[in-house]
């Protein structure tokens, strides 16, 4: 009889978007998989069996959560899974602490503190003590970054748990390769993700709205969705009154960004906020494209500054202006050649396969 995994997230659309392969793989070595995360538009691209379960990821609210935490029991018992995948805040705090209640091997998967741990107000407060009281439960917890780790070390005892690095959630680097980019006249900046505050996407708007007033032929671009469910997140409104003011070129969301980043001069991201490993990056560096971004937590691992792209200061706007006039300045050939070594990196330290074995040896240990 098939050993049974079960992935969890808080949206269907990071499951679609970063573990599919991950899933394929493991169904490859004989295993049955199952996702169980909110139902959204993304479920149709999740190619095994779903269960639905209603979460909310706005903050911390004590009776939601409780109820949150019955469902995650209730559902464990029903799907009986042999070991699970848990990603994201809440299924790594509430689900780690239901499956160790029914015995059931958990692998946690921090891809980032966010702003749990920086900001010290309430809520900020409740989820690092459940972080606190949770993760020693876990039977693996894989890291994103050497930072993130040492973090939890100093509050968290995980003493008595399997604890990993993973380079982010990796990049095929088959998929996202070089591609020959298309003659234009304009210079074009990219951002792409979450628009989250934390990015660092005022910083962006403003920068790139000051450099248009030098350079005619600047686009800045922006790729990604609005009106996530996120306290912090830009509202459609604000990015409809950058557009009619002539600030940015908002090309909307989309399933893959590939043809966009092949398009794109330069992929910029001033994030601040707490990051695994930017997916961003890594699909930008890996297609050969040059990169700005902070010395940030996560971002730093992907970019050398002057080697693969330009590192400037968090919440810096003025530092980022300055990078981008540095980054246009630079002839083609220069900006290729960052953009190969972005791609020497990817394939030295982030190809998908690298995290697709780790896992796999994990949870060959645990069932």
């Amino acid at each position: 009889m098939k050993k049974r995994i079960l992935f969890v997230s808080n949206t269907a659309w990071s499951i679609a978007n970063f573990r599919v392969n991950l899933m394929k793989k493991l169904a490859e070595n004989g295993f049955e998989i199952v996702a169980l995360t909110p139902t959204d538009d993304f479920k149709k691209n999740i190619p095994f069996q779903h269960y639905d379960i209603n979460m909310s990821n706005r903050g911390t609210n004590p009776l939601a959560d409780t109820i949150l935490f019955f469902k995650f029991l209730r559902l464990f018992k029903k799907i009986d899974p042999d070991l699970i995948m848990s990603f994201t805040i809440k299924p790594n705090i509430y689900g780690t602490i239901a499956a160790n209640i029914l015995k059931i091997p958990i692998v946690v998967n921090v891809a980032g503190l966010g702003s749990t741990f920086r900001k010290s107000n309430f809520v900020s407060w409740v989820t690092r003590n459940l972080y606190n009281y949770s993760l020693p439960k876990a039977s693996c917890i894989f890291f994103q970054n050497e930072d993130d780790l040492k973090i939890i070390k100093r509050s968290v005892s995980l003493s008595k748990v399997q604890v990993g690095l993973l380079p982010g959630s990796g990049v095929d680097i088959n998929k996202f390769k070089p591609q020959k980019k298309e003659i234009s006249e304009n210079f074009k900046f990219l951002m792409l993700g979450r628009f989250l505050k934390e990015k660092g996407i005022g910083e962006y708007v403003k920068a790139g709205a000051e450099l248009k007033q030098i350079h005619k032929n600047l686009e800045i671009q922006l790729l990604g969705f609005v009106n996530v469910e996120n306290p912090s997140a830009i509202t459609k409104s604000e990015i409809d009154k950058w557009q009619n003011k002539g600030f940015i070129n908002y090309l909307g969301s989309t399933d893959d960004v590939r043809k966009y980043i092949a398009k794109a001069d330069c992929i910029v991201l001033p994030s601040y906020y707490g990051e695994g490993v930017p997916r961003s990056l890594l699909e930008a560096a890996s297609m050969g494209k040059p990169i700005i971004t902070t010395d940030n937590v996560g971002c730093k691992e992907v970019v050398q500054n002057s080697i693969n792209g330009l590192i400037c200061r968090k919440r810096d706007y003025y530092d980022l202006k300055e990078k981008m006039l540095q980054m246009i300045k630079l002839s083609e050939q220069e900006r290729y050649e960052m953009g190969q070594k972005g791609r020497e990196i990817v394939e030295k330290r982030f190809d998908e396969n690298i995290v697709l074995r780790k896992n796999i040896k994990v949870i060959n240990k645990l069932i």
